[in-house]
């Protein structure tokens, strides 16, 4: 399953919501709709996704003459399912920009105990991938320079960026309460 399906659980987690209601939720550019985009029709396929994997279930509802619609509740596996990918840092780099984002809107949204606990998870996986860079580096060491540690380069440039961006959100968000 697609983590970025997954946080979609995030959205009806405290509340059931019709699939147009979660799309305006999502394209609001207050909150997640700065960080990611999702046209109607996907967002019914990832759904539909997720009510095969019994972590959604579907009812129709009918409110006087207008059409039919589809409400969906997050069920009591589904909401494990969210949980345990919310309580985990991204693996990757290329994840940082939507997933880790979104994981954080959602940790925010439960509180600052939430939020700090996933940066210093996302810290820690973050000092574990400079390790293995830091290793390769070191391999590279003395060899002509060559695309191997241009790209080994830029990808330890790009998690030190990360944790210094993970800093300051302990700093300013976490610990201090506001946003500076």
């Amino acid at each position: 399953m697609d983590e970025i399906e997954i946080a979609l659980l995030g959205f009806i987690y405290d509340e059931d919501k019709h699939g147009y209601d979660l799309h305006k939720e999502i394209s609001d550019l207050s909150g997640i709709g700065i960080v990611w985009r999702v046209k109607m029709g996907k967002l019914y396929a990832m759904l539909h996704k997720l009510e095969n994997n019994q972590w959604v279930i579907s009812t129709i509802t009918q409110e006087g003459n207008r059409p039919q619609r589809t409400q969906y509740h997050i069920t009591k596996q589904g909401r494990e399912v969210f949980n345990q990918w919310l309580d985990a840092p991204v693996n990757k780099g290329r994840e940082f920009r939507i997933i880790f984002l979104l994981k954080m809107y959602f940790a925010l949204k439960r509180g600052e105990e939430n939020a700090n606990r996933l940066i210093t998870l996302q810290q820690n996986a973050c000092r574990e991938w400079l390790k293995e860079f830091h290793s390769t580096e070191e391999k590279l060491a003395g060899q002509p320079a060559d695309f191997k540690q241009i790209v080994v380069n830029f990808r330890v440039t790009q998690i030190n960026g990360y944790l210094e961006w993970l800093d300051w959100c302990q700093n300013h968000i976490i610990n201090k309460g506001t946003l500076q």
